[in-house]
Formats: C-alpha cells, structure tokens, sequence
C-alpha cells in the first residue's frame, strides 16, 4: 500500500494523470520543450519523476531551482548532474582530491565508453570550478549535456523544477539569456521546466520581451478528477478490509479541491481511523472529519505563507473578498482603493501563487486556506 506525501511520488504511489504524460510524452517525440505550470502541492515535481521513469530511452539532469541560492551554485549544480550521467559523481569532493593518479583512473574508465577527457571538457570544468566567475562556469555547464549527449549518442532530459525562483538570482534576466542562448541549439536535449506562479511562468514564456518567448509551450497542470483515484482507493481500502461508501472519492476529491496533497492526506487519516478503531465501513462524515483535522495540521503553514503580507492591509482585505467570493474592484473600491492598484495587489497576489483568475473572476486556490482566510482574517 503506497499512500504518501512529503515524499515524490513514484512506482504505484503515481496515480492519475495518465492523459498528462501522454501528451507530454508526445511533445517530447517531437523535441518540443514544455513547461508545467500549476500551483505548489499540484505534484509537478513527482511527474516530472514519472516521466523520467516513463521514457527510460532518456538520461535525465534535474535542478530544483528552489535549492539554488545564487549562479555559481547553479553552475556547480549543472556540472555535477551532468558528469554523473557518465559515472564521475560527487565531482566536487573528485576536485578536492585530484591528482595526476586519479585523472589517469578517470581517463581510463572514460576509454570504456569511449570518450576522452577532452571530449567531456574535465579541464575546462576544473579550471572554471576554481576560478571566481560564476557567468563563466554557467556558459560552460548549460553546453555541457548537449556535448555529452552528442557524445555518447544518447537523448537527454534536462528538467528546471519551480523556474520561477529564477527572479531570486542576481541579474536573473541575463542568466536566463544564456539559458535561451544555448537551449535553442539543442539537439539531443529536450527540456521540461515547472513553476507554481502562473503569471510569472506566463511572463517568462509569453511575452515577447522574455528570452524563453515560445520556446517552450505551457501544459496547465489541472486538479484531479475523481476518476484518478477510484480504482485506487477501492483496491487500497479493499486490502484494508474497510468498506467505501459509493461517493467516497468524489467527496475527497471535491473537499481537497482536487489537490493530490489533500487528496492524499484526508485519505490517510480515514484510513488510519478505520484500522486504529477497527471500523469496518466509511461514511460522508468520516470524510469530513478527516478534512477537519487536516485543515487543523495546516494552520501554522498558512499563518507562515500570509506572514510574508505583514504590513499590507489592503493584500489581506483583498484576499477576504475574494474568499467570500466578492467582487475586489467594488468591495476594495469602498476602501479607498484605486482600481489600478487593485489590479497590481491581484497580480503580486497571482505572483505568489495564492490565487488564480479563472476568465475575469478571481479566486483563492487552495480550499483550505480559503477556509483560514474566512476564518482569521
């Protein structure tokens, strides 16, 4: 029984999205790069594992962007993920002890696929590790995979997890020039990129300005359907020897707003319930119940998520309105509130992932933290 979260989901823990993967997998056939884009708790980083794990015929080269914290670190990331594809890995602790000794251990397992020092940049590499320039190293490690896959003879899958935090990093604009600059010769690289900022993800990949203008095209990461999970949770409670009332996962999936993080977690707790208090059947309040307690668990991560509006009334006054469904422009405009700036709290709200616009009408994403906002604001 694999019925997790916190942990990417893999093997039988992946359900659902098998419509997704294939329409991926398609673009990817034709080397078309893509961006997922969905809000945080959607399961993009687990099925970019899903596809990987899908279409073995790829190496893979993952970076989470949210792990990054300046372009020197970016580089040394890309370098160590792609020696790795041929077996050098930890290339870092390798720089700390190399010798003459151990380049000639390397060059002779290098024969064996046959490649050469030279063909895989060693020294250019450790030359650029021990110099002090960051935008260097980044042009030398965004060349790499295509010259190794080139190389070997062999397709790569280079995945960029939550791109977005790119907007964190010191003249972000250039380095995602250079990444522009390099991709677009790629032959035997595809790349797959996922953000949890619509806007944003909007912004780097469509407007005309950006260096990633329609250079990759963007797949919506939906919520899930009750159909994703029924098979699933029937066999998973099955083996429990816990009965399912007919609308069980339409009911979890509805409350979870069809979010694969509650949609997990609410079905744990009920599971656990049953075994612990050996109930042998589930009931609509069971579910509820479980939504309840959950919502409890989450209280802290949301008072931590809204801290960051500290100091700006008007972004918690919007996101009220919005979590009863309210008009922004009429309601904030009985505040004082200028329609512009409306517009501008919306799109740093868009921004930052807590809402969405769904045609004109706007609206908090996650149902939980739409319940919190009701609740404590």
């Amino acid at each position: 029984m694999e019925l997790q979260t916190g942990k990417v989901a893999t093997g039988r823990g992946f359900v659902g999205r098998e419509a997704l993967l294939q329409k991926v997998t398609l673009y990817m056939e034709m080397n078309q790069s893509v961006v997922l884009i969905a809000p945080r708790r959607f399961g993009k980083t687990s099925l970019i594992k899903k596809l990987i794990e899908t279409n073995s015929e790829y190496k893979a080269i993952e970076i989470d962007l949210m792990k990054i914290y300046n372009v020197k670190n970016l580089a040394e990331k890309i370098v160590r993920e792609c020696y790795s594809l041929i077996g050098i890995y930890n290339f870092s602790e390798y720089l700390k002890k190399f010798t003459i000794e151990s380049m000639k251990t390397l060059s002779s397992a290098l024969e064996s696929v046959s490649l050469s020092l030279d063909d895989i940049e060693i020294s250019v590499s450790l030359k650029l590790f021990e110099e002090n320039d960051p935008y260097a190293l980044l042009e030398h490690a965004l060349s790499l995979p295509e010259k190794i896959a080139q190389k070997l003879g062999i397709k790569v899958l280079f995945a960029i997890d939550e791109l977005g935090e790119v907007v964190n990093l010191r003249e972000h604009q250039r380095v995602l020039e250079m990444m522009r600059a390099t991709f677009q010769y790629s032959q035997q690289v595809n790349y797959i990129f996922a953000g949890s900022q619509y806007s944003l993800m909007n912004a780097i990949f469509t407007d005309k300005n950006s260096p990633f203008f329609r250079f990759a095209e963007p797949v919506i990461v939906p919520p899930m359907r009750e159909d994703e999970f029924l098979q699933f949770f029937k066999e998973v409670f099955k083996g429990a020897e816990v009965s399912l009332y007919r609308q069980f996962t339409k009911d979890v999936v509805s409350i979870s707003g069809g979010i694969p993080y509650y949609i997990t977690k609410v079905v744990q707790i009920v599971l656990i319930d049953c075994k612990i208090n050996q109930k042998l059947n589930t009931y609509r309040w069971s579910v509820c119940k479980a939504a309840l307690i959950q919502y409890q668990r989450e209280e802290v991560y949301f008072n931590q998520e809204l801290s960051r509006l500290r100091g700006k009334k008007h972004y918690f006054q919007t996101l009220k309105v919005l979590s009863r469904e309210g008009d922004p422009y009429k309601e904030m405009k009985r505040e004082g509130v200028q329609r512009q700036n409306v517009r501008k709290i919306l799109k740093a709200l868009e921004d930052d992932g807590l809402i969405e616009q769904q045609g004109t009408v706007y609206r908090v994403i996650d149902p939980f933290l739409n319940r919190y906002i009701r609740k404590e604001l």
